[in-house]
Protein backbone atom coordinates (compact mmCIF):
# COMPACT_ATOMS: atom_id res chain seq x y z
CA UNK A 1 0.00 0.00 0.00
CA UNK A 2 1.02 3.65 -0.37
CA UNK A 3 0.67 5.83 2.25
CA UNK A 4 0.91 6.36 5.71
CA UNK A 5 -0.19 2.98 7.62
CA UNK A 6 1.52 4.49 10.82
CA UNK A 7 -1.00 7.25 10.61
CA UNK A 8 -4.09 5.70 9.61
CA UNK A 9 -6.16 4.50 12.42
CA UNK A 10 -7.46 0.82 10.53
CA UNK A 11 -5.28 0.07 7.26
CA UNK A 12 -2.75 -1.98 9.47
CA UNK A 13 -5.41 -3.74 11.12
CA UNK A 14 -7.86 -4.30 8.12
CA UNK A 15 -4.32 -5.78 6.17
CA UNK A 16 -3.85 -8.10 9.22
CA UNK A 17 -7.28 -9.58 9.28
CA UNK A 18 -7.36 -10.13 5.81
CA UNK A 19 -4.56 -12.11 6.01
CA UNK A 20 -5.16 -14.33 9.38
CA UNK A 21 -8.50 -14.64 7.99
CA UNK A 22 -9.06 -14.98 3.96
CA UNK A 23 -5.40 -14.90 2.50
CA UNK A 24 -3.43 -17.41 4.31
CA UNK A 25 -6.78 -20.08 3.91
CA UNK A 26 -6.09 -19.47 -0.15
CA UNK A 27 -2.64 -19.03 -0.51
CA UNK A 28 -0.36 -22.30 -0.90
CA UNK A 29 2.81 -19.81 0.79
CA UNK A 30 2.85 -17.82 4.25
CA UNK A 31 1.31 -14.38 4.13
CA UNK A 32 3.05 -11.72 6.83
CA UNK A 33 2.73 -8.37 6.76
CA UNK A 34 5.88 -6.13 6.59
CA UNK A 35 5.72 -2.22 7.46
CA UNK A 36 8.72 -0.49 5.83
CA UNK A 37 9.51 2.90 7.39
CA UNK A 38 10.01 5.95 4.82
CA UNK A 39 8.78 9.32 4.78
CA UNK A 40 5.02 10.08 5.50
CA UNK A 41 3.21 12.15 3.35
CA UNK A 42 3.31 14.60 6.80
CA UNK A 43 6.92 15.07 6.38
CA UNK A 44 6.73 15.25 2.50
CA UNK A 45 4.34 18.11 2.84
CA UNK A 46 6.40 20.02 5.39
CA UNK A 47 9.35 19.56 3.44
CA UNK A 48 8.14 20.17 -0.14
CA UNK A 49 6.83 23.87 1.12
CA UNK A 50 9.87 23.78 3.09
CA UNK A 51 8.20 24.95 6.51
CA UNK A 52 8.07 23.38 9.95
CA UNK A 53 5.06 21.72 10.89
CA UNK A 54 4.48 23.81 14.12
CA UNK A 55 6.05 27.06 15.36
CA UNK A 56 8.47 27.29 18.36
CA UNK A 57 6.85 25.97 21.93
CA UNK A 58 4.22 24.48 19.99
CA UNK A 59 2.28 21.61 19.19
CA UNK A 60 1.08 20.02 15.89
CA UNK A 61 -2.23 18.47 15.42
CA UNK A 62 -2.29 15.61 13.00
CA UNK A 63 -6.26 14.07 12.61
CA UNK A 64 -8.45 12.76 10.11
CA UNK A 65 -10.34 16.08 8.35
CA UNK A 66 -13.61 15.06 9.37
CA UNK A 67 -12.53 16.91 13.04
CA UNK A 68 -11.58 19.74 11.14
CA UNK A 69 -15.16 20.31 10.05
CA UNK A 70 -16.41 21.90 13.54
CA UNK A 71 -12.84 24.40 12.86
CA UNK A 72 -9.64 24.39 14.20
CA UNK A 73 -9.09 23.18 17.85
CA UNK A 74 -9.34 24.86 20.74
CA UNK A 75 -5.85 26.31 21.93
CA UNK A 76 -4.07 24.84 18.86
CA UNK A 77 -2.82 26.82 15.86
CA UNK A 78 -1.42 23.79 13.25
CA UNK A 79 -3.58 21.58 12.40
CA UNK A 80 -2.57 18.29 9.66
CA UNK A 81 -5.77 17.09 8.22
CA UNK A 82 -5.52 13.51 6.04
CA UNK A 83 -8.13 11.62 4.15
CA UNK A 84 -10.35 14.74 3.05
CA UNK A 85 -12.99 13.01 0.82
CA UNK A 86 -15.29 15.94 0.95
CA UNK A 87 -12.28 19.07 0.93
CA UNK A 88 -13.31 20.15 4.68
CA UNK A 89 -10.80 23.19 4.32
CA UNK A 90 -13.24 24.71 1.59
CA UNK A 91 -16.34 24.44 4.50
CA UNK A 92 -14.50 26.12 7.79
CA UNK A 93 -14.24 30.08 8.23
CA UNK A 94 -10.99 31.00 6.65
CA UNK A 95 -10.61 33.86 8.66
CA UNK A 96 -6.92 34.25 9.71
CA UNK A 97 -5.72 30.33 8.44
CA UNK A 98 -3.21 29.86 6.20
CA UNK A 99 -2.95 26.43 4.32
CA UNK A 100 -0.07 24.47 2.54
CA UNK A 101 -2.04 21.73 0.51
CA UNK A 102 -0.14 18.94 -1.30
CA UNK A 103 -1.14 16.24 -3.59
CA UNK A 104 0.65 13.11 -4.62
CA UNK A 105 3.60 13.87 -2.42
CA UNK A 106 7.02 13.07 -3.28
CA UNK A 107 5.57 11.67 -6.63
CA UNK A 108 6.51 13.31 -10.26
CA UNK A 109 3.20 14.44 -10.11
CA UNK A 110 3.37 16.70 -7.44
CA UNK A 111 0.55 19.86 -6.77
CA UNK A 112 1.28 22.55 -3.67
CA UNK A 113 -0.65 25.54 -3.29
CA UNK A 114 -0.17 27.77 0.20
CA UNK A 115 -1.61 30.72 0.80
CA UNK A 116 -4.49 32.40 2.68
CA UNK A 117 -7.21 29.59 2.70
CA UNK A 118 -10.01 32.28 1.82
CA UNK A 119 -7.47 33.41 -1.34
CA UNK A 120 -6.72 29.83 -2.60
CA UNK A 121 -9.28 27.46 -1.41
CA UNK A 122 -11.58 27.60 -4.80
CA UNK A 123 -7.94 27.15 -6.87
CA UNK A 124 -7.24 23.57 -4.51
CA UNK A 125 -10.81 23.22 -5.19
CA UNK A 126 -10.64 23.18 -9.29
CA UNK A 127 -6.85 21.70 -9.29
CA UNK A 128 -7.92 18.60 -6.87
CA UNK A 129 -10.90 18.05 -9.40
CA UNK A 130 -8.61 18.24 -12.30
CA UNK A 131 -6.12 16.07 -10.70
CA UNK A 132 -8.71 13.59 -9.92
CA UNK A 133 -10.29 13.51 -13.50
CA UNK A 134 -6.82 12.94 -14.82
CA UNK A 135 -5.63 9.98 -12.73
CA UNK A 136 -8.59 8.77 -11.36
CA UNK A 137 -7.46 9.29 -7.87
CA UNK A 138 -5.59 11.36 -5.66
CA UNK A 139 -4.07 11.54 -1.91
CA UNK A 140 -3.56 14.97 -0.83
CA UNK A 141 -2.79 16.37 2.45
CA UNK A 142 -2.78 19.96 4.28
CA UNK A 143 -1.92 21.97 6.93
CA UNK A 144 -3.89 24.73 8.57
CA UNK A 145 -1.99 27.59 10.38
CA UNK A 146 -3.37 30.59 11.98
CA UNK A 147 -1.67 33.60 11.19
Amino acid sequence: MWGDPSLYESTLAIVKELVAKELVAASPTEISVRVIPGISSVLALAAAHQIPLNRQGRAVVIEPARLLAAGMPEGTDDVVAMLDGHQTFASIDPEGLDIYWGAYLGSPDQILIHGDLATVREEILKVRAEAVERKGWIFDTYLIRRR
